[in-house]
């Protein structure tokens, strides 16, 4: 059977999520750790969170993950943002 390829809004349309939360969900599948990966898969973590912490490094996101699972999730919230701006200095 032939595939062709789906664009991003017809794969967004066909799952009802928007076209956003599939690029996020597209960065942390390629860019995150396994780690970060499992917390979204079972619902510790939200996308948008996730795809932040995976432009981290690894140790980063893995600390990430870890607070999530364990149910802290506005501390994990805080290593994103932190983290975040301290790479972008």
């Amino acid at each position: 059977m032939p595939t062709h390829p789906v664009s991003q809004f017809d794969a967004a349309k066909m799952l009802s999520v928007s076209e956003r939360l599939l690029r996020h969900a597209k960065v942390v599948q390629d860019e995150g750790a396994r780690e970060l990966v499992a917390a979204v898969d079972q619902g510790h973590l939200a996308v948008s969170i996730a795809a932040s912490a995976a432009k981290l490094p690894v140790e980063d996101q893995r600390e990430v993950a870890s607070r999530a699972e364990a149910g802290e999730i506005n501390a994990a919230r805080k290593v994103v943002k932190q983290k975040g701006a301290q790479q972008r200095r």
